[in-house]
């Protein structure tokens, strides 16, 4: 722990912040308390102006010294994170609040369990929220504040006026104990490689995860002055799809714009030349690309990007393409309308089921070569409707399925009753049936729709419950109203005869020539 307040003992700037719990914390309180083996660490020596990747100090640190530094010679700790964090964290409570809470914790020993060695009974985690539970703690001779554990002395003439005092050897030999417990430290030879540091870090990191690629092109391009996580934090708090996806989408494009496959390793080896540029340049063609997605009159139709994306994979090559065209001042009509015939062609083809990065790399190099030359389109495109696409599934987690509702978002999707505007909010829409489930079994694609979940829902039969509707508003308005939902006149006869079948054929007739329509010139 002196190591740790002194900055000797440090953490490179790729590991994951503190997320222990209250219940992991106090676990390892027990384990150490009862001089239970609590794993090894490892660390490697270092000067800290020679270190291949940034540092960082024990989180907390800066609650408890004004102005804490990094010493000049440190010992880098590549695993044991969580563990030392942890101890620090019940020594010296640090005023920061523990994972998923909004508050610090407290630790406390029970004194007649430590006497015990009832070890499981040995520790209590307080929120600091929970003011009557900490005065109470704090007024009860049974518990220790481990806070005071750092001094004995202190501790000693505290405990001398409470009914302890006799037992005072006792608890002052666990103390001490506690202080003195040594972990097993695994060393690492100064000048290991930053990859073999990685390596050997991901193969003992004891919460089995592996770093992301953004951790470790946080510690990579560090030396080179491109400060990385502060780039990330600036990302997230300024465009909309950081909201929904990894910032590591930013990089992806990135690889696609260097001309590199995406691929871990060529993220990895993205060269700091230009970095900055290159990730602002992908960031702005990202969420442009997430606005045209999400664009529910002249985009793709997504209400709910989590929900509803056929691919958010997808995001990648559009993003890409959008940045070819303004690189390259070819921002038109035409070029935007082969993106659009490309993105609908992929969705209902299914081609980003799997195999996604190669793909997406194959994908971007035939749109540049389209882009050059009209002659030049995607064989995929052309024969989109010679093979077959698909309409019959049920699974609303279908890519298919979800192409086929931004379809109807994008046609209208109007309420049946009032012929008015949906309001597209996240939550305020949901898919339903149109020949009522209670009355029939059909779960098909053809037979589901967007309604508002403020609609007045029917498990009357289509017949009695359209003619109804057809009543009020006259046929013509009926029929412009259904077409809002790829449902022809064809289809609209089905209905007022309770046809299934006859009304899911006319709508896939319909749907197909919706998707026609998108596909072709």
């Amino acid at each position: 722990m002196d190591d740790v307040r002194r900055g000797h003992l440090v953490l490179p700037d790729f590991q994951r912040s503190f997320i222990w719990k209250p219940d992991d914390v106090r676990d390892l309180l027990i384990s150490v308390l009862g001089d239970y083996y609590v794993g090894s660490m490892l660390y490697m020596d270092a000067i800290r102006d020679e270190s291949p990747f940034a540092l960082r100090m024990i989180e907390g640190i800066d609650k408890i010294i004004p102005t804490p530094t990094i010493d000049s010679i440190v010992k880098i700790l590549l695993d044991g994170q969580q563990r030392t964090s942890s101890l620090f964290y019940a020594l010296f409570a640090p005023e920061i609040p523990l994972s998923g809470r909004k508050n610090p914790f407290r630790f406390y020993a029970n004194v007649p369990a430590l006497l015990a060695e009832n070890w499981d009974e040995a520790v209590n985690s307080v929120n600091t929220g929970n003011k009557r539970t900490m005065l109470e703690m704090e007024d009860n001779e049974d518990y220790i504040d481990m806070t005071e554990f750092k001094d004995a002395g202190a501790l000693t003439a505290r405990l001398q006026k409470t009914k302890y005092e006799t037992k005072l050897p006792d608890i002052l030999r666990i103390v001490i104990r506690f202080m003195s417990y040594e972990i097993q430290m695994v060393h690492l030879d100064r000048g290991t490689s930053l990859d073999r540091v990685v390596e050997t870090f991901e193969r003992i990191n004891r919460t089995g995860e592996p770093l992301s690629i953004m951790d470790l092109l946080v510690a990579k391009v560090y030396k080179e002055n491109v400060k990385l996580r502060d780039m990330i934090q600036n990302a997230e708090e300024n465009f909309r799809f950081l909201e929904q996806i990894d910032s590591e989408y930013i990089l992806r494009v990135m690889c696609l714009l260097r001309g590199f496959e995406v691929r871990r390793q060529a993220m990895l080896d993205l060269s700091p030349a230009a970095f900055r540029e290159d990730w602002d340049f992908a960031c702005f063609a990202l969420e442009e690309a997430y606005t045209r997605m999400t664009d529910t009159k002249n985009g793709y139709g997504i209400i709910d990007f989590k929900k509803w994306a056929p691919f958010t994979t997808m995001l990648v090559p559009l993003a890409a393409c959008i940045a070819y065209l303004e690189k390259n001042n070819q921002r038109d009509a035409v070029q935007f309308r082969k993106i659009d015939r490309w993105y609908w062609a992929s969705v209902f083809l299914n081609r980003y089921n799997e195999g996604v990065n190669t793909k997406t790399f194959s994908d971007f190099i035939e749109m540049k070569d389209w882009f050059k030359e009209d002659k030049n389109e995607p064989e995929f495109i052309r024969r989109v409707f010679e093979e077959e696409v698909d309409l019959r599934v049920e699974s609303r987690s279908a890519a298919m399925y979800k192409g086929v509702m931004c379809l109807v978002v994008l046609s209208g999707a109007l309420d049946f009753q009032t012929g008015q505007p949906p309001q597209f909010a996240v939550g305020e829409v949901q898919d339903d049936h149109i020949f009522p489930k209670s009355l029939y079994t059909s779960d098909q694609l053809m037979n589901r729709t967007l309604i508002s979940t403020n609609q007045k829902k029917s498990n009357q039969t289509p017949s009695r419950y359209f003619s109804a509707l057809e009543t009020v508003t006259g046929r013509q308005r009926l029929e412009e109203i259904l077409a809002t939902h790829l449902i022809d006149a064809n289809a609209l006869s089905a209905l007022l005869k309770d046809d299934l079948q006859g009304f899911c054929k006319a709508r896939e007739q319909a749907t197909r020539d919706k998707i026609r329509a998108f596909v072709t010139p």
